[in-house]
């Protein structure tokens, strides 16, 4: 059985952060995954930087947005014949089970798209859950978040015909896809909003989108990268202050 994986991961900035997220997906990959990093003209890095985590590193001269590179990423996945794509963000951390999980949740879920990103937001959706049976492993919902999207090659060839007019993908996605997406219960993948765009800075590390329910390995992994990024920016900070005077 042909199970690879093509993975699209966009970056922008927040060095740091990718620093520490981009690893965990490349943990949980196995052989014949094809890991694509497509960096949106950050300023903070360059490919150097990047190549080290993935087969492929695509650098767009000027920055042209999350919904053209998810585009971009669709495109791509599509000529590469592989008969599975993950979608993932750079501010994402996974268990390092993350892959085999959601293989089984997609057989579990009947070939189903699959999230492994359960969060409070996408809970509080009016009409958005379709079924919570608290003894499944999954949880049905119209829509999920974009953070986290497993897809089949025939997802994919129904999402085709509509690529080019993609402007909010991760709404229109699952629509084209019928409204019916199989969400992890137990989350294997986290996120830190640090920095990102739809983030409150007064919120910190510890705040904002955050995964419900994460498996024990990702909550342990999130405890000791926090750690180490609040580390970073605290010597980064203290040398601005001393630099400043």
């Amino acid at each position: 059985m042909d199970d690879r994986f093509y993975i699209a991961i966009p970056t922008h900035n927040r060095r740091s952060i990718v620093a520490e997220c981009v690893p965990t997906v490349k943990a949980g990959m196995a052989l014949g995954d094809i890991l694509v990093i497509y960096d949106d003209a950050s300023t903070e890095f360059g490919y150097k930087f990047l190549e080290k985590w993935a087969t492929v590193v695509h650098r767009e001269p000027h920055a042209i947005g999350i919904e053209a590179q998810r585009r971009n990423h669709f495109r791509a996945f599509w000529a590469s014949g592989l008969p599975y794509c993950y979608l993932t963000d750079s501010d994402a951390l996974h268990d390092p089970a993350w892959r085999k999980e959601a293989l089984r949740l997609q057989a579990l879920a009947g070939g189903a798209p699959v999230c492994l990103y359960n969060t409070m937001a996408h809970v509080t959706i009016q009409g958005n859950t379709i079924e919570d049976d608290p003894d499944s492993d999954i949880i049905w919902r119209r829509v999920a978040p974009g953070i986290s999207y497993l897809l089949t090659r025939e997802h994919v060839k129904s999402i085709m015909p509509f690529v080019d007019n993609l402007a909010h993908w991760d709404w229109q996605v699952p629509e084209i896809l019928g409204h019916r997406f199989a969400v992890a219960r137990r989350s294997y993948v986290d996120h830190i909003g640090q920095g990102g765009l739809h983030h409150d800075p007064k919120q910190g590390y510890d705040g904002g989108d955050r995964a419900l329910n994460p498996s024990v390995p990702l909550v342990r992994l999130r405890r000791e990268i926090v750690a180490r990024l609040k580390e970073v920016y605290a010597t980064r900070d203290n040398f601005t202050e001393h630099a400043s005077r």
